[in-house]
């Protein structure tokens, strides 16, 4: 009872995230490859290993639940709401999360000024990427916002910000709703299936969608059913697709491991295979010890590629994996102080994050003329197998900034 009564109110932080592949007019303008690229080595490199880092400790923990299932995450967008909540913390609050999510070594002013600079990269991509990024601060009105909060939001996170006038109402929860698939392009339609609670008085949102093409697309007409080896160990047939040519590439005893780009190149997919005898259960123990392998340039091979055509979705609440990173205050409503956000006594009720992914054959025309380039040089020799029929880890990762926007393994396409 007396625990019940010293909540007074909560704070309901989500992320969301969809993503597609396919073809599209991209109306945003870009920047010219060399700008981005001096943009990026602005960019506190700290920042964006933590994102990443922070996505493969989420992994690891939600795959030992669920690892029969898809599991696909964004540490863009988690790590992007969480820094919004940051902003409003305060004591041991604040030094539990700088160090669960890796910014013991940089300030808030340069975590706002990274988030700020990598938003502005990732919305000024390529013409072969469409990639858009919304945040949205809701809140009770009546209850007190710290106006530099509300400023932080605005400026380095673009955030709407809305004062509803009954946050628990019906009428909040379709807007929310509205908002969540307005600004993930109707992949993602709901995120709340009922009125919050009358406790939660603000709520912190992220949203990305993502839609690339491939630079060297795949053709419909070879793509077939072949058997994959699902995570539970049973065989089924999945459609496959295939095609050959040169891609970024690298193997080891362990793994094979293959860039697929987007676009001009500037954004692609990671892909890493386990070798038979091993799982990616131990691929994923490997890469939370060590990730610099993949983050080093590879070289061009001749590859003959078969990927599975998948469409997946995940749904996860974050709370136990990031209390068991060492954020356990922001939870808890007699210890949690978020008074840089506000004078009421706010605390983390839930970090919900859903996402969306789809990996298909389509892509724009420019993309499919790249396509058809091979070597012209010599008779080339056979081209590297990469099967991909058993599970798998992705990201994609913008290749200038080195910023995973997805990463996840697929155990079931």
């Amino acid at each position: 009872m007396i625990l019940k009564m010293r909540v007074l109110s909560g704070l309901l932080l989500l992320t969301l995230l969809s993503a597609c592949s396919g073809a599209y007019k991209n109306t945003t303008v870009s920047l010219s490859y060399e700008d981005r690229q001096a943009e990026a080595q602005l960019i506190d490199k700290q920042v964006i290993q933590s994102e990443n880092t922070l996505g493969i400790q989420l992994l690891q923990e939600f795959i030992k639940s669920d690892k029969t299932k898809n599991v696909i995450i964004s540490p863009y967008s988690i790590s992007t709401a969480l820094s919004l909540a940051y902003n409003g913390a305060s004591s041991d609050t604040a030094t539990q999360m700088a160090k669960a999510l890796g910014w013991g070594g940089t300030t808030l002013e340069k975590l706002n000024r990274a988030n700020e600079q990598q938003r502005k990269l990732l919305e000024h991509s390529d013409e072969g990427v469409e990639l858009s990024i919304a945040n949205s601060i809701w809140y009770q009105e009546g209850i007190e916002i710290r106006p530099s909060f509300l400023n932080t939001g605005e400026n380095s996170y673009k955030a709407e910000i809305n004062a509803e006038d009954n946050l628990s109402s019906s009428r909040t929860l379709d807007n929310i709703n509205d908002w969540v698939k307005k600004n993930t392009q109707d992949k993602i339609t709901s995120i709340l299936s009922e009125p919050l609670s009358i406790d939660t008085l603000s709520i912190l949102i992220n949203a990305i969608y993502f839609k690339g093409t491939w630079e060297h697309p795949f053709s419909e007409d070879f793509t077939e059913a072949r058997p994959f080896t699902m995570g539970d160990g049973s065989i089924q047939n999945v459609q496959m697709m295939q095609q050959t040519h040169d891609f970024p590439y690298e193997e080891t005893a362990d793994w094979q491991a293959i860039h697929l780009p987007y676009g001009d190149g500037r954004m692609s997919m990671l892909i890493i295979l386990p070798r038979k005898q091993s799982t990616i259960d131990t691929f994923v123990q490997q890469l939370a010890k060590d990730s610099s392998p993949l983050h080093k340039s590879f070289e061009s091979k001749h590859v003959h590629i078969s990927l599975p055509r998948f469409t997946a979705d995940y749904a996860k609440t974050l709370n136990q994996a990031l209390q068991t990173l060492g954020m356990s205050d922001a939870f808890d409503p007699r210890k949690a102080d978020f008074s840089q956000m506000s004078t009421e006594p706010l605390y983390i009720s839930e970090v919900l994050h859903k996402t969306f992914l789809e990996v298909n054959e389509k892509g724009t025309e420019a993309a499919a003329v790249t396509a058809v380039l091979v070597p012209a040089a010599g008779t080339p020799s056979p081209p590297i197998d990469m099967t991909i029929d058993r599970p798998f880890f992705f990201a994609i990762e913008d290749t200038q900034t080195k910023v995973w926007l997805f990463l996840g393994t697929i155990t079931e396409p």
